[in-house]
């Protein structure tokens, strides 16, 4: 199989004609070794495309394929937004903001949301002997966040204060320390 996108036909002029050259190339290869080149270009390669993203989208599971990965991600985004934009009255708010979400009503401004702290309240080697005062490695931390087991080198950064914590990993860590605090 050959896949390409774009493959240009010159509308009978021979130079530069990729549609004749890719013609000729498929005749070469079956005349020496008799192998047939399917060619998936053009038109073809959109429907192709569509019926990849056809799949993506009725997938529940996560996709291994970075590609597929990023068709699911799309066609289920597409989906969501639509969902919301169907919604009468309703807006997308950021919750990841250093600043308290604003609401507008009958002119007067009120805060929706507390403001999220981007400064993680303790520090590395406060984590460490936290973490370790509840019983938890690296890895049980990582795992316990929703990572991967193996990503407990961010876990380590953190404790060294390499890397900030992010600020989607603030509540569910301090929870998991409450015990140790309490």
């Amino acid at each position: 199989m050959l896949w390409s996108p774009i493959v240009k036909d010159t509308k009978g002029k021979l130079e530069n004609n990729q549609i004749r050259h890719l013609e000729e190339i498929k005749a070469n290869i079956k005349a020496r070794y008799e192998i047939d080149i399917e060619c998936i270009v053009n038109q073809k390669f959109q429907e192709c495309l569509i019926e990849l993203r056809n799949h993506a989208k009725t997938v529940t599971k996560e996709l291994q394929c970075p590609l597929m990965r990023l068709m699911q991600i799309e066609e289920y985004l597409s989906k969501y937004v639509k969902k919301l934009s169907s919604m009468k009255g309703h807006e997308s708010a950021s919750i990841l903001t250093d600043e308290p979400i604003e609401e507008v009503v009958n002119g007067a401004v009120t805060m929706t949301g507390p403001a999220l702290t981007t400064e993680f309240p303790l520090t590395g080697p406060e984590m460490r002997a936290l973490r370790r005062e509840v019983g938890l490695t690296q890895g049980d931390l990582a795992v316990a966040l929703g990572m991967k087991r193996s990503s407990s080198a961010a876990i380590g950064d953190w404790e060294a204060e390499r890397l900030k914590v992010p600020t989607k990993h603030h509540v569910k860590l301090l929870s998991l320390y409450k015990p140790a605090n309490t």
